[in-house]
């Protein structure tokens, strides 16, 4: 599947805390946070990411477990080191 359509699907099935994390996400726009979901980056989907801000928020769940965020191989680890590489600072959330 295309990159561009992996992350459309992506994005209509979120769940639950994604999508409440979204709801959140999406007020901060009026402070100058413009955050997008499924953003591909990295060789990754993080779950939204700020790039104004160089912000990535994930949050955890039974979906990251399986990996089902990734292109192609990689782990949490690796994906760390990468938005380290290009200035991006990960929040996840246990540290929300």
């Amino acid at each position: 599947m295309p990159v561009i359509a992996k992350a459309r699907a992506m994005r209509k099935r979120m769940s639950p805390p994604e999508a409440r994390l979204w709801v959140a996400l999406r007020r901060l726009r009026a402070r100058g946070y413009h955050f997008r979901r499924q953003h591909p980056m990295l060789g990754f989907y993080p779950d939204f990411v700020c790039l104004d801000r160089q912000l990535i928020v994930e949050v955890d769940g039974a979906g990251q477990i399986g990996g089902s965020n990734r292109t192609g191989g990689g782990t949490r680890r690796s994906r760390a080191r990468g938005s380290r590489r290009c200035g991006t600072t990960t929040l996840r959330s246990g540290t929300i």
